[in-house]
This record gives C-alpha cells, structure tokens and sequence, in this order.
C-alpha cells in the first residue's frame, strides 16, 4: 500500500514524468522511508549526500544558512528536496 502510494507521487512529479511506469515501480520499491519528528534535520547546506527526498506525509521547513537560519519555504506531500545534488553532484545548497 505505501509502495503504491510512492508510486502515485512519482507519477505526479514533474522530474520524473518521462519515466516508464515500470523504472517508476522499481524506484518506488527501492526507496527507503525517513520519519522525522519536529525539529530534525534532513541534511545540513553543504552536505555531499546523494539523495532525494519526496514528502509523503506532513510538512518540512526548508531554511538556508547555519548560524542564523532564514526560513525558505515550507514543502508538503508530493513536493521533494535535495535533487540538485543526483543532478549536479555538487554538495548541497
């Protein structure tokens, strides 16, 4: 069931939509979930991590800066970050 959710959001994603629904299911069943509770940290600006992430559920508070944190954006379900860094390989921004 959350498998098929996945792969219901990433057919609605701009990013993925060239795909065939089968590389859609195959990347639907190997992505990994991430609970976070509030206050987490999903990755800090600078970080080498190669990874997207896709909201499925709740919201996320984007901000940007490491000392004095400005507030971005806020991001809900079928809405991702972090895709910039499998695109151009450079540490996030």
């Amino acid at each position: 069931e959350l498998e098929l959710l996945k792969f219901e959001l990433l057919k609605k994603i701009d990013l993925f939509s060239a795909l065939p629904s089968e590389r859609l299911r195959q990347i639907a069943a190997e992505s990994r979930d991430q609970m976070l509770q509030k206050d987490d940290v999903l990755f800090e600006e600078g970080s080498e991590e190669r990874k997207m992430f896709i909201i499925l559920t709740g919201s996320i508070l984007i901000t940007k800066g490491t000392k004095r944190k400005k507030r971005v954006t806020v991001l809900g379900p079928g809405e991702y970050v972090g895709e910039m860094s499998l695109i151009d390989h450079q540490p996030r921004s």
